[in-house]
């Protein structure tokens, strides 16, 4: 090739360049007829054959130069290699759980087996992050659902619903989803709402107003449980207390509960439950003023104002507890527990080395 041959070649080979007409197929097109051997003809006719190549070359430069003339950005047009596109992973989005049908227990209808939970959060409404549930509290929402019965459960018509939380189940063949209000207590599974436990009622208290009452009563529970399953727990099943010293106020659980059921209008809110164990429905109540929270079968006293014929009551230290009372028959490093008969009636609950709170219970 010629000088000037060489160096228009060498500026086509500086890049492709994006013309409808002129493009990378069209230059390697015409260098390679130009540079075919053509044994036949004379060399003046291949002279004619390198003019002609360079003038279709000189040609298509120019219409492609006068079309980048055209264009707002050809003083600072850049070659750039292609860009990839991104592949978009698709989410199939989580499963809500629909039952079947709208009666019986939810468990034999349920898509999934306690065994196959690997995680569970909980996704407050309008939030993007999610919190999770503690490996501990996954029994109080799988078991929950099981025992559910849709039957008994149905949440009446003007129960409020407010805002929603998404209880997030996580298995290997899905995530499932459950609609779920703090304010009415209830599932939403298809076109209906159900009344949820109160375990779950004070898990989700926890979860979503760990601030509140019932929020630190669920807090402080945890923690005991999660002692209790890293084998953190001490047994002294020789020692046994008399019922009275563990009254408080001069009653016990069943006599505050019959108190409380005269008192009922008093509350500041109640909310219902479905109890698994009567298979009834139920109410948590709470009173504010007077610091106390009771369901079916415990009562859960926040106030110094409550206090047993020892004066055990909220704001003791352990050393004073244990002083006045004796040693419990379980003790962790946030709860011990008194038997009664061949039950463990009273609780306390330690937060800072005090009692934070305490709990009479109904038998087991």
């Amino acid at each position: 090739m010629s000088k000037e041959i060489d160096e228009l070649y060498d500026q086509l080979k500086q890049g492709p360049f994006p013309h409808r007409t002129f493009t990378r197929d069209h230059m390697n097109r015409i260098v390679h007829e130009a540079a075919k051997p053509n044994k036949r003809s004379s060399p003046a006719k291949s002279r004619i054959v390198w003019a002609a190549a360079a003038f279709v070359l000189i040609i298509g430069i120019g219409a492609f130069y006068t079309y980048l003339q055209g264009t707002p950005a050809a003083k600072e047009i850049v070659a750039t290699p292609p860009i990839a596109k991104p592949k978009v992973q698709e989410s199939t989005g989580d499963i809500l759980l629909k039952p079947d049908r709208p009666s019986g227990q939810l468990g034999e209808q349920l898509p999934f087996t306690a065994e196959m939970v690997e995680s569970i959060t909980v996704k407050p409404s309008g939030k993007s992050t999610e919190i999770a549930v503690p490996e501990s509290r996954y029994t109080v929402v799988t078991n929950g659902l099981y025992w559910e019965d849709l039957s008994i459960a149905k949440a009446d018509k003007n129960a409020p619903v407010g805002k929603q939380a998404q209880i997030r189940i996580h298995t290997a063949k899905g995530i499932y989803s459950v609609p779920y209000s703090l304010d009415s207590n209830t599932y939403q599974l298809g076109s209906a709402r159900y009344y949820a436990d109160d375990q779950m009622l004070r898990l989700m208290s926890g979860l979503l107003e760990p601030d509140s009452d019932l929020g630190k009563v669920e807090r402080l529970s945890v923690a005991a449980q999660e002692e209790v399953d890293r084998d953190q727990m001490k047994r002294n099943d020789s020692l046994n207390y008399k019922s009275e010293r563990l009254n408080i106020n001069g009653k016990d659980t069943d006599g505050w509960l019959r108190q409380i059921a005269f008192q009922s209008n008093s509350y500041t809110y109640a909310k219902r439950y479905y109890n698994s164990l009567t298979k009834n429905m139920s109410d948590l109540f709470y009173y504010k003023e007077t610091g106390i929270i009771a369901s079916a079968s415990e009562v859960i006293f926040l106030s110094k104002n409550f206090q047993t014929p020892d004066g055990i009551k909220v704001g003791l230290t352990k050393q004073q507890v244990q002083s006045k009372l004796g040693k419990p028959n379980m003790e962790t490093d946030s709860s011990w527990d008194y038997r009664v008969g061949d039950s463990l009636k009273f609780h306390l609950y330690f937060e800072n080395n005090k009692v934070s709170f305490i709990s009479l219970t109904m038998p087991a």
